[in-house]
């Protein structure tokens, strides 16, 4: 299973609108729209202890995915890694939020 694709950016697409003067304008302030949760997430990837909890989880997903027949999972390292990286957002979102 490949984790990092839960954390990719999330893709806008801009509505089918008419291509007056105003709905070009308007798709051009929905194109100009950033998440800022992804934003931050990609800082917060960015730091040492969030890098190595992520290293640790690819590590885990290697050994279980190499193995035919194993009763052992990653959760216990995806949880960590996901609460850590969500304890780093968590800290700036909601002053970025209108």
């Amino acid at each position: 299973m490949d984790f990092r694709s839960w954390f990719s950016k999330p893709r806008v697409e801009a509505a089918d609108k008419s291509k007056d003067k105003k709905g070009k304008e308007e798709e051009k302030e929905e194109e100009e729209l950033v998440d800022p949760q992804a934003q931050l997430r990609e800082q917060c990837q960015e730091k040492e202890h969030i890098k190595a909890l992520f290293n640790k989880l690819e590590e885990c997903n290697d050994r279980v995915n190499s193995k035919s027949k194993t009763t052992e999972t990653c959760m216990e390292e995806l949880f960590d890694f996901v609460g850590e990286l969500d304890h780093c957002v968590a800290h700036r979102l909601f002053s970025k939020l209108k």
